[in-house]
C-alpha cells in the first residue's frame, strides 16, 4: 500500500502482470483515475520509449489481488469482499445496498466466497469477512498462479520484441 501524496512509477506491463487485468483495461484505468482527479501524471523528461509514466498519489491507494480478476473470483466478488468486516455480520441486503448490486448478485457472490473460505456465514444469514492474509496470499497462489506465471512470460516475450525491434540507440537508457 503507497501512501497518499507519493509519487509512483506504474508500468502498464507490470500492472497487468501483477492483476491479471488486460492492458487496455489497465491504461483506460489509469486514464479515468487522472481524469477522476485521484492521481497526477507527473510531466518529465522522457528518458527512453521504455520508460514508465510517473504519477502522484492524491487518495489513498488500495490494495489490487489478481483474485479479483476475470481468472479469479471476479470483479463484484472483491467489491463484496472489500465491504465485508470481519468484526461484525452483514446481510446481502445490506451489502447489496452498499455496493450498488442486485441482491441475487450478491447472493451468487458470496456463494463463490463462501466455497473459497474467504468468508463465513453467522446467525441469522449474516456473512463476516475472515481475515487471514496468510491464506488470502495461499488461496490466491493457488487460483491463480499458472495464470499469473504464463502472462509473466507472455509479457517478457511481448517486452523483448519491442526490445529487438527499438534499436538500442534509439532505446535510451533502461
Amino acid at each position: 500500500m503507497i501512501p497518499r501524496g507519493c509519487v509512483a512509477t506504474a508500468s502498464v506491463r507490470e500492472i497487468t502482470r501483477r492483476t491479471l487485468l488486460p492492458r487496455g483495461s489497465v491504461a483506460r484505468a489509469l486514464g479515468r483515475l487522472v481524469d477522476d482527479g485521484r492521481i497526477i501524471k507527473l510531466l518529465g523528461p522522457k528518458r527512453s520509449l521504455n520508460a514508465a509514466n510517473r504519477y502522484r498519489l492524491l487518495e489513498p491507494a488500495t490494495g489490487s489481488s489478481p483474485l479479483w480478476s476475470s481468472s479469479g473470483l471476479g470483479v463484484t466478488s472483491g467489491l463484496i469482499f472489500e465491504a465485508l468486516s470481519p468484526d461484525y455480520g452483514m446481510t446481502v441486503t445490506d451489502i447489496a445496498s452498499l455496493i450498488s448490486c442486485s441482491k441475487r448478485t450478491v447472493s451468487d457472490h458470496l456463494l463463490k466466497l463462501l466455497s473459497a473460505g474467504l468468508v463465513d456465514r453467522i446467525e441469522q444469514r449474516k456473512y463476516i469477512k475472515f481475515d487471514d492474509p496468510g491464506y488470502f496470499t495461499w488461496y490466491t497462489e493457488w487460483l491463480c498462479g499458472d495464470v499469473l506465471k504464463a502472462m509473466s512470460r507472455k509479457i517478457d516475450q511481448e517486452q523483448f520484441a519491442w526490445n529487438a525491434l527499438v534499436g538500442p540507440q534509439s532505446r535510451g537508457p533502461l
